[in-house]
């Protein structure tokens, strides 16, 4: 009967994945990256790629394959507004975007104003939140444009759609962040627009990579 209260007691305490419900187990990752948040199934379902890659002349890095898991976490997020599992979404990784972007402001790809008024929170700044990390705004979208509403062809043609935000200092470290890449034709502009500027280290990250259909264009793409 005592152990099974001190076992009661012990499940009470180790927190639960915020997919799953499963407990998280006390792994040496999860130690590293002070992860309580998503536990190893899941994080290996998303199949994390760190795939290190050059867009628009700028190096920076994809994180998850967007396969139908990945691509399901982030509905949950923009379409159901859980906020919580966007806090958390890149707990396993911490520790090795922390490290990688000391002394780096994240910025990110702007969303629609209507989007993020009717979801009550900036989605890609919230999956980065967790991080600690500076973010800032530098960049708003004019009118309603969506990508997922334009056809694929057509997404080259943003470059009017992106401004900067007027009367904001642009910091000298930046890492442009966005939660998918699917034509990487916001973040050719973002990137574009931030070397005309006073920024002295550019990077990116980018949490899923849905490149398929781009794969073949070298000018857009090329891995490390």
């Amino acid at each position: 009967m005592i152990l099974k209260k001190q076992l009661d007691a012990l499940k009470v305490l180790t927190p639960k994945c915020l997919v799953c419900s499963s407990f998280v187990e006390s792994s040496l990752n999860n130690l590293v990256s002070s992860n309580t948040s998503i536990c190893q199934t899941c994080f290996a379902k998303m199949q994390p790629i760190i795939k290190r890659v050059k867009i628009g002349g700028v190096k920076g890095m994809l994180l998850y394959s967007y396969n139908e898991f990945t691509r399901s976490l982030i509905l949950q997020i923009k379409a159901n507004y859980d906020l919580e599992l966007a806090k958390f979404i890149l707990a396993p990784l911490k520790t090795l975007l922390k490290e990688s972007y000391t002394k780096y402001t994240l910025v990110p790809i702007p969303s629609t104003k209507s989007s993020n008024k009717v979801r009550g929170f900036n989605h890609v700044e919230a999956m980065f939140s967790n991080l600690g990390l500076p973010i800032l705004n530098l960049f708003e979208k004019v009118g309603n444009y969506k990508q997922a509403n334009t056809k694929f062809e057509d997404r080259y043609q943003v470059n009017e759609k992106i401004k900067l935000v007027k009367d904001v200092d642009i910091p000298t470290k930046v890492v442009v962040i966005d939660d998918i890449i699917t034509s990487g034709s916001s973040l050719k502009t973002v990137i574009a627009i931030l070397r005309n500027t006073g920024v002295k280290k550019l990077t990116f990250v980018i949490l899923a990579d849905n490149c398929r259909k781009i794969k073949l264009n070298k000018d857009l793409i090329k891995t490390k």
